[in-house]
């Protein structure tokens, strides 16, 4: 017998949400009810949270949809040190990853690893010490941290532009 939705525990439905966080955020938005719903007519009736096999497999799933939807290396790389634009099949993950949390940090990040790389290796061997690489580091935080909203913008703008091919309404 299917449990109504006034019969889910919240603790249950805040686990499974939990885990689903594993999934990319368009996939949760298209899917996550449904699955809630099976997950709930699977468990035992006085189960509060996602048993252990089960977060496991949604964890795993959830990293491999992840993986699957990522456009490869050579695609990457030009999408975040030369700006271009990824083909159309990885629309919906440059989306994805414009509007995530991290965005900012990651974008700086990609176009800072060299220098990043070089200052931690110069600060084992014993050229600069630890401080000024901390030093540094607080002051790429800084640099993301009010270039935040900016970044972001910038990017939607170049990679998130309709195209003819593009069905009516599907980028707002």
């Amino acid at each position: 017998m299917t449990a109504g939705p006034s019969e889910i525990d919240p603790r249950f439905e805040r686990s499974v949400g939990f885990w689903l966080r594993a999934y990319p955020r368009r996939w949760r938005v298209a899917r996550a009810a449904e699955v809630t719903a099976v997950l709930t007519d699977l468990a035992a009736p006085d189960a509060r949270r996602l048993d252990l096999r089960s977060a496991l497999g949604l964890l795993r799933s959830g990293w491999a949809t992840r993986w699957r939807d990522r456009p490869p290396f050579w695609v990457l790389v030009g999408y975040r040190w030369q700006a271009s634009v990824p083909a159309p099949p990885y629309r919906a993950w440059v989306r994805d990853d414009i509007e995530g949390a991290l965005f900012p940090l990651r974008d700086q990040l990609w176009r800072l690893w060299f220098m990043l790389g070089l200052l931690a290796w110069e600060s084992t061997i014993g050229v600069f010490r630890s401080e000024w690489v901390i030093g540094y580091a607080l002051l790429i935080g800084a640099i993301v941290g009010l270039s935040a909203a900016r970044s972001r913008r910038t990017a939607a703008k170049r990679a998130l532009r309709a195209t003819p091919d593009d069905a009516p309404g599907q980028w707002g």
